[in-house]
């Protein structure tokens, strides 16, 4: 099959959904298919359009990036050449309403897509809908929520696709409330699983002042990416520290990736208050692999995305193929959909490993 994804942006590691792609088009190349990539507002270029060959899972995934300045006219025009000359099956358009306007109201997309390939079918991949879903929410975000929806659901009455999938049970009852039907794709892990690099191990573990020997006399826990307020960190840590005394163990803590400012004074906050009590490391950003090893090393992965949106969160799909036990608040603050989001829990949460790979998902992939 040739699949044409066209997304927001896709310059490597800066934007989750183009990453999402990236690897999506790496498994679904190894599995024979024939796969391109428009990144139709990539906010990494401005004017410029750059042809370019990213290589991912092993293999070359050819991308045309048109940068956020062009007009509509410039993108179209340049996007309408990309997918003649492919010639797609099936175009796989990855929607947030953020990735095409910064705004997240992205009203000239719906005539754009119209004017791309109207002659050819289509999938939306819905990674998110719009804000102002709950009757608690904001009125800014009711009022700009109202117009996300109008334009997410002109979209798919102009492109009339052939399949509308999404991540979780939630946005699925959610856009069923507004007669657009889905099936779920489930989310994988962005970080590959790497052997164990053995040398970093040891880094890793010398930085805590851990002998190799000593190392079951220590409970490892840590958090990858941005530390959201809603995680409740410190009430998670108190948790493990329970653990930890129980056992008659250690705690420590380890943080890994961007963790955002919220997040850096946090830290600061929750190192002075569990001094001598928990030992604390941060490393910053890291490759992959270092990532790979890390998660390998964990007793427990504290997850700092919001509960209601653990289906969407690649770092808690990391932390689930690496076999890590997961913590997470299981505070839903969204009530509406409070019995969507624990059936969701109760099944995502036991799914085994091996489900949250790539390949398996590329197998199941517009099936």
């Amino acid at each position: 099959m040739k699949i044409l994804f066209l997304c927001g942006c896709f310059e490597p590691g800066r934007d989750g959904v183009g990453d999402y792609c990236r690897l999506l088009s790496g498994a679904l190349l190894k599995l024979g298919h024939s796969i391109e990539v428009i990144a139709f507002n990539d906010n990494y270029l401005r004017k410029e359009v750059k042809v370019e060959i990213q290589r991912k899972e092993g293999a070359d995934i050819k991308v045309l990036r048109i940068g956020y300045k062009q007009t509509s006219s410039e993108k179209i025009r340049n996007a309408k050449i990309r997918v003649k000359n492919f010639n797609p099956d099936i175009i796989s358009l990855q929607y947030v309403p953020y990735s095409f306007q910064k705004n997240g109201l992205p009203i000239t997309l719906i005539s754009d897509l119209k004017a791309i390939g109207m002659n050819y079918s289509w999938h939306i991949m819905f990674h998110e809908l719009w804000v102002g879903v709950s009757k608690f929410s904001s009125l800014k975000h009711k009022f700009i929520g109202f117009f996300q929806r109008k334009i997410a659901q002109k979209i798919v009455k102009t492109l009339n696709p052939s399949l509308i999938t999404t991540s979780n049970l939630m946005y699925q009852t959610i856009l069923s409330e507004f007669k657009i039907q889905s099936k779920i794709l489930p989310l994988f892990s962005n970080i590959p699983k790497s052997s164990l690099d053995l040398v970093y191990k040891k880094k890793i573990l010398e930085k805590l002042d851990i002998k190799e020997d000593h190392r079951k006399r220590n409970i490892l826990a840590g958090t990858f990416g941005t530390i959201h307020r809603e995680a409740s960190l410190e009430e998670r840590l108190l948790e493990l520290e329970e653990v930890a005394n129980s056992q008659s163990k250690k705690l420590v803590f380890i943080n890994f990736g961007r963790i955002g400012h919220f997040g850096k004074v946090e830290l600061v906050r929750l190192k002075s208050k569990f001094k001598n009590r928990i030992k604390f490391l941060t490393l910053g950003e890291i490759s992959l692999k270092k990532i790979s090893t890390l998660l390998q090393m964990l007793d427990y992965g504290i997850s700092c995305t919001p509960f209601e949106y653990l289906p969407k969160s690649g770092v808690y799909a990391a932390m689930k193929f690496h076999g890590v036990k997961v913590i997470s608040t299981n505070t839903v603050k969204l009530p509406e959909y409070k019995a969507e989001i624990q059936k969701s829990h109760q099944n995502y949460s036991k799914k085994d490993s091996g489900e949250w790979n790539v390949e398996f998902i590329a197998g199941k992939y517009l099936f």
